[in-house]
């Protein structure tokens, strides 16, 4: 249906919904009584998306989060879009088990919001699930954004070495797959096979002058299975166990430089800042503490004299644009879009001293709706009707109604400033 749209009949919009219990645990939810901004489409969204949740320990913040009644935040963005523009568009709420290449071709394009293929790799009970999900993206050609964007992202390794060629500043780093560490483990077999592997990188994490490292899984989320060693204290043996542990899980591993005090406290904080398009939204900082956003927007934390923001600012958004396109194919054409949702994480203080670098770059982050009142789901939808509108221009047969469709000089705008 949707490659050979009629005229006059509505665009689908596909939106592929991650589980409502996730999003509770990650303290994305939006509570029905309170709604800070006002959310009036909330008001008609289906009652079966509510989520019941009892109080819990925040799986981000590590606090305890109160009882609530209230809606995911990937469905507000749908609701909102239904709710301003449903003369336009129609929603097809997608869940995992039902995400087909029939599917998604059904529609005339889907996003990813927050479930992506990083999210089915630790959700997801099975691999089924997650392998026929990923085979459904590779075919569909349909889904925002497109799946060499989306690999790029969710591959740690990949990323760090494109920032690093880019001259974007990340903290010294080595990157190993498993097929790299299984060739030279066999390569060594006769002197000690993966101890003798594990040496060698010891030996090059020396010569790079690091102490302490922290090594992190490919594939990884939210600091699962990260584990910090001491590079004079800790045995190779300690180290060839945790590697072969990670290889057997992972397909690939990241060592970096450990920084003292990244993230703990307020004198050395991680910057969590989010872009919609090109356009810086806020910035949020988790500690254990709990999430805080800054003074200047609307929260509560203010940062060290020492730190200047306007910097760190400027390095992720050197960042946000200096991440490849995204394309999606129409009628047997790449269409150049606009990017939806980038956040950018910037690290601030390097031994003792002000020295900002990335630490991570995502496309399907956590929003920690309930701990600031940025209409990020709003803004996200918004983004997406002018995504869907500027995607469906390329498709002739394809015309929406007058009253929404953008003026001329209105889209050159909007496609010279994502």
């Amino acid at each position: 249906m949707s490659q050979m749209a009629l005229v006059g009949q509505k665009a689908r919009i596909g939106i592929l919904l991650t589980s409502g219990e996730a999003e509770a645990k990650k303290e994305d939810l939006i509570d029905i009584t309170r709604r800070v901004p006002a959310r009036p489409w909330l008001k008609k969204a289906p009652e079966h998306f509510m989520v019941h949740r009892k109080k819990i320990m925040g799986e981000l913040s590590h606090r305890w989060r109160p009882p609530m009644d209230g809606f995911p935040g990937d469905v507000s963005i749908a609701e909102y879009i239904k709710f301003n523009y449903g003369s336009d568009f129609d929603i097809d709420y997608i869940h995992p088990k039902d995400i087909t290449e029939a599917r998604l071709k059904s529609n005339d394009i889907n996003f990813l919001l927050i479930y992506d293929l990083l999210e089915a790799f630790h959700i997801e009970k099975t691999m089924n699930t997650f392998q026929r999900f990923r085979d459904a993206l590779q075919r569909a050609g349909n889904v925002f954004p497109n799946v060499e964007y989306q690999q790029l992202i969710n591959s740690k390794i990949t990323y760090y070495n494109y920032l690093h060629e880019k001259g974007i500043p990340i903290v010294p780093t080595i990157t190993i797959t498993s097929h790299q560490w299984k060739d030279r483990v066999k390569q060594l077999a006769g002197k000690g096979g993966a101890l003798a592997a594990t040496v060698e990188i010891i030996n090059e994490i020396q010569r790079r002058g690091l102490e302490n490292y922290i090594c992190k899984p490919e594939y990884g989320q939210e600091a699962h299975a990260v584990q910090f060693f001491d590079v004079t204290n800790t045995k190779a043996e300690t180290v060839k166990d945790h590697f072969e542990w990670n290889f057997s899980k992972y397909p690939g591993i990241i060592i970096q430089e450990n920084i003292d005090d990244f993230g703990e406290n307020e004198n050395s904080p991680e910057l969590r800042m989010y872009f919609v398009g090109h356009r810086y939204q806020y910035t949020t900082v988790l500690f254990d503490t709990g999430c805080k956003t800054l003074v200047d927007e609307g929260g509560t934390l203010k940062l060290p004299a020492c730190i200047n923001f306007l910097a760190c600012k400027a390095l992720a958004m050197r960042t946000v644009k200096c991440m490849p396109d995204v394309t999606l194919m129409r009628n047997g054409r790449n269409i150049l879009m606009p990017k939806l949702l980038t956040r950018v994480d910037i690290g601030c203080i390097r031994n003792g001293i002000f020295n900002p670098w990335v630490n991570e770059v995502e496309f399907v982050p956590s929003l920690f709706i309930e701990h600031h009142k940025h209409p990020m789901d709003s803004r996200l939808a918004e983004q997406m009707v002018r995504i869907t509108k500027l995607y469906l221009r390329q498709d002739k047969t394809r015309r929406l109604s007058k009253r929404k469709v953008l003026k001329r000089g209105e889209l050159a705008s909007f496609a010279r400033r994502p």
